[in-house]
This record gives structure tokens, sequence and C-alpha cells, in this order.
């Protein structure tokens, strides 16, 4: 055991084995200290658990709906064993707070809604409170429904515990017990006094509801709070990541808290992720409620997009992802170049355009959208770069610019900061070129007199915002288009700079928007492209059914908000 000794190891099992209990409970630094302040394992406890839970409970979903849940070997030995079984000398259970960390779809929320009803149930807490706590109302309310669906499921609970789906809340008036569902939106969280806690998906966790609810079983002889979740963003002001360090450092014997339970399946981030030997670490049901083709083909996606990576490795393989990460592989990039882009094909065609405009010195880019007349699925990209004659020679990339503007795929335009007159010319020339749909710009953008004038020629310009919930969708479709080899840019170089700078960054939620680590790069091209990519998903509204549905990839079955 990491951070003990042997000695120490020898001491507690022999303390075990004179008492009369299995030392084989004694697992890390902490059971070992536990012992010697006198706890022990108590097997009839942890017994109790699985008796209620294999006789009461059923299974909601998949191909298990309504069978009766039978405990996996990792729920049994590595959770609800040890969690349960582990007792204090006054007969109490030791772990007052449970940290428990899989990898999705191994089954971490069925069994913490049958726990839930265990602790409501046959608990033996005097008019137990339980609740149910999630990040907002609809997290929370899914938490709730698997419970109240298994209360449904089992004739000996249906008859016997109330279910009020109006409030989110199970009734067990044997023992004046209740189950509540609760998250950070609740009118109240205080002056509640909690038996049991199941806090889910603590990596977007709200940090003010979760302090709030830690005390609250302080009046309670055994209060049990225990946090599941998935690994998040390694953003050190979130409460879900301060709680995963936490429990690492117990786990390993640095912190001394033997009430502290943890029990975390993760791939090592030094390991090789996409080695189909490792993933068993991250997801201790593999072979039963998830499939090795199933990871396999998220492996392949992830290897071919590095954000698709993180959010592989976040919930496929459990590992804590940085907030930035590298959006597009340059290969994948260049193998999307498609044809030779030639302007003169899209004559008339209908455009939809992005710019992306700088207030001083900076890159200003112009991307506009087509259809591909090659390939109905797939969208043509043509794009247009300028620079400030007088910024030029003092860019960091001056050597790059200089390239640039004699291969023309980089133009300059007069003064030494952005010119917008000649900008709005160069869209007056294109709108003569093919018919422009509409532009979109950045809401906070400092061209506010060259969107008036745009307006003032008929142009329909919409803002789009540049935070997460508007960035999300695009980054995912424009991911999508380029991995599929959908978006045809015909190898832009300026673009392709763009790209190779573009990183991304993710909030816990796990909505992504683009950004770049140094700000002497640039990706002012590719939030070009990206504004162009939100006018042209949301012409596909009103478009025609033989027209390519990327409405569904973009929002989904919802619509466009």
């Amino acid at each position: 055991m990491i951070g003990t000794s042997d000695a120490d190891v020898a001491r507690a099992r022999a303390l075990a084995e004179a008492a009369g209990w299995d030392a084989a409970w004694i697992r890390t630094p902490g059971d070992v200290r536990a012992t010697r302040r006198g706890c022990r394992f108590d097997q009839a406890r942890a017994e109790r658990v699985r008796t209620f839970i294999e006789t009461f409970i059923r299974h909601t979903k998949g191909r298990w709906a309504g069978e009766r849940f039978v405990l996996l070997l990792w729920q049994w030995s590595d959770v609800i064993a040890p969690l349960f079984g582990w007792v204090r000398p006054d007969g109490t259970r030791r772990f007052r707070r449970a940290y428990v960390s899989t990898a999705k779809k191994s089954g971490k929320s069925g069994l913490a809604s049958a726990v839930a009803l265990y602790l409501l149930v046959a608990d033996d807490q005097g008019a137990p409170e339980v609740y149910l706590a999630a990040r907002d109302r609809w997290q929370a309310s899914i938490c709730f429904e698997n419970c109240a669906r298994m209360v449904r499921q089992s004739p000996a609970l249906a008859r016997q515990v109330e279910i009020i789906d109006s409030r989110k809340v199970l009734v067990f008036a044997a023992n004046g017990g209740k189950l509540e569902a609760l998250s950070s939106d609740a009118p109240k969280t205080e002056g509640i006094s909690i038996s049991g806690l199941i806090f889910d998906e603590l990596h977007v966790a709200d940090r003010g509801l979760y302090e709030a609810l830690q005390y609250g079983g302080a009046a309670r002889e055994s209060p049990l709070a225990i946090a599941i979740t998935t690994a998040g963003i390694a953003d050190e002001t979130a409460i879900g990541w301060e709680q995963y360090q936490y429990a690492k450092h117990v786990l390993d014997g640095t912190i001394d808290d033997d009430s502290f339970f943890v029990a975390i399946w993760e791939v090592p981030l030094d390991a090789d992720w996409s080695d189909p030997a490792v993933w068993p670490l991250a997801n201790p049901s593999i072979g039963v409620t998830v499939q090795v083709n199933e990871l396999g083909e998220g492996c392949r996606a992830a290897q071919a997009s590095p954000s698709q990576q993180s959010v592989f490795r976040r919930y496929r393989l459990n590992q804590w992802q940085q907030q930035s990460e590298r959006a597009i592989d340059l290969a994948v990039w260049d193998a999307s170049a498609g044809h030779p882009i030639v302007e003169s094909a899209y004559a008339g065609a209908r455009a939809f355009g992005g710019l992306d405009l700088a207030s001083t010195s900076d890159l200003n880019a112009l991307v506009w959208l087509l259809p591909c007349p090659h390939d109905p699925e797939a969208v043509d990209l043509v794009c247009r770069a300028w620079v400030p004659e007088g910024a030029v020679a003092k860019a960091r990339a001056s050597r790059l610019y200089h390239q640039w503007i004699d291969a023309g795929v980089l133009r300059t335009m007069p003064g030494r900061v952005a010119n917008y007159g000649f900008i709005r010319h160069a869209i007056l020339e294109d709108a003569g070129r093919w018919v422009v749909d509409s532009i979109g710009v950045d809401r906070l953008f400092q061209g506010l007199e060259l969107t008036s004038d745009l307006e003032d020629e008929g142009f329909t310009v919409a803002p789009v915002g540049m935070g997460f919930l508007s960035m999300a969708p695009l980054m995912r479709e424009f991911e999508r288009l380029v991995t599929a080899g959908r978006l045809h840019h015909g190898g832009h170089a300026v673009l392709r700079w763009c790209v190779d700078n573009l990183e991304v960054k993710t909030d816990p939620a796990g909505n992504r928007k683009p950004t770049r680590a140094n700000p002497d790069v640039k990706i002012d091209v590719v939030i070009g492209l990206l504004l162009a990519i939100d006018r042209w998903a949301r012409r596909v509204q009103t478009a025609a059914p033989a027209e390519p549905a990327f409405q569904m990839f973009f929002f989904g079955a919802g619509g466009l908000p």
C-alpha cells in the first residue's frame, strides 16, 4: 500500500484476525489507520445492503429492464461491501463521505439510485431524509425518475413507498422517511437534516449547493454523503476537481481521513489511451454495460480529432482533462481540402458569410460557404484575409505574411489599422458574384459602422455570441464536417495556419469554444469560418428535405434555439 509500511499493514491485519474478521478488507492506508483506531469490518452489515438491493430493486433501463438488480463484482466488492461494512468502535458506520468515479455507462448511476432507496427504507435511521442533488432541476429530475421507476417496478416497494412526482419526492411512511431531489436552483437547501445524500455528476456541480449540503447531516449519528461522477475539466476553481484531488490524496495516504471512502477507476494519464488493454481500468463493467467494440469506435474518432480525443478520454477513460487542447489535427484538415476552389464555379450560388474584424492591426477575415457542386453533403469555402499594409513589417508572422501576400492569399489594405471601408468594398464585389444570404459577425465586435453600412446595402447581418453556449454547436459542426472530409477549403494557406493555431477551451459542462494558447498567433480566419457555419446551419431550418440535414447534427432533434 502506497504510503504505508509493511509492518503497519502486518500489525493491522493481525488485529483483524485477532478480532475475528476478514483482514482482506484492509486495502488502503486509511484502512490500516482505521484498524489501529478500533474500526472493523462487519460482513453482516455489508450483506444487509446487498440483500436489500438484490431482493427489492430491479433494473429500469436497457436489456435488463425489469430484471432483479444483481450486483456486479466491482459494485459489491469495491463499493457496497467496503462502504457499508466498515464500522467504528461505537458501531456506527466508518465512512461519512464517499467519492465514486468511473467512466460513463459503467452503471454507477443505477447503483447510486439503488443505494438511495436503501438509505430511505432500510438503513435504520430515524425519519431518514435522503436527497438526490445535482447541478440543475433537469439533472436532479433524472436521478429522481430512476428511483421512482425502481419503486414502481418492485411490488414490495410500490405498496409502501408513495411517489409524489410533482414535488420530486418519495415518502416511506413506515419510518417517516422521505427522498427528495434538490438542485442549485432549488428554493431551499438550508435547515434540512440529511441522513443520506447522493450528489450526481460532481464534475459539473455547483459549489454553493455542494458546500451547503456538506453539513446538512451534522445532527445525524451516521450520515452518508456519496458523490458519483465521471472525470471533468481540471479547473482549479471547480468543486469537482477539488474533490478529485482530495480523494486521490486520501487514497494514497497523503491525507489522513479514514471517514472518506474512495473508489476511482481511471486510465493513468501516462498510459497509451488508444490501447484497448488499458480500457478496463476505467470501465469496470466492460463486457457487460459497455462493449469493447463501442469503445473502439469512439477511439478511432478521437484519433482523428484532438478535441474529440479529450471527450473520449474524459467520458470513456475517466481522465480529467485540461481546459484547452488542440482542436484539429492538420493531417485530418489537409485530407478535407477537396477539389481546387475555382470561384467562377459558384456564379449565382447562394452564399453564407462569416466576418471576423480586428479593431487594430490583426488579421481580418471573411469566409463564404457555398454549396459544393460535386457533393450535396459537402460545403465549399471561399476565404478572404486582409492585414493593414503598415502592420505587416511589425507583425510576428511578418515572414509568413510576406509569403502569403506574394502568393495572393493574403491581401493588404491601406493604413496601419483595419480599413473597414476597404472590406466593405470587397464584400460588395463578392455580392456581385453570388447571392449573399446573410453574414455572421461577432456580437461584440468593433465595426458597428460597417454593420450599419452593410445593412443599408440590403445585407442581413447577424450577431453571433462568442461564449461557450453559442460556440459549442459551431465547434461540433466544424469538426464533424472536417472529419468527414466535407468541408472543402482547397488548402488555403492562411486558413491552414489559423487551424494549426486553434485550440478549444472546455467548460465543466463539456461545452467548447475556440481559443489560442499564445496571444501572438492568430485564429481570425477560423473564427470567420465558424460564423459562416452559423449562418449555413440556420438556413437549413427552412431548406427543402432533399438538402443536407445539418440541423440534426447541429442542434439535435429539438431544432434551432
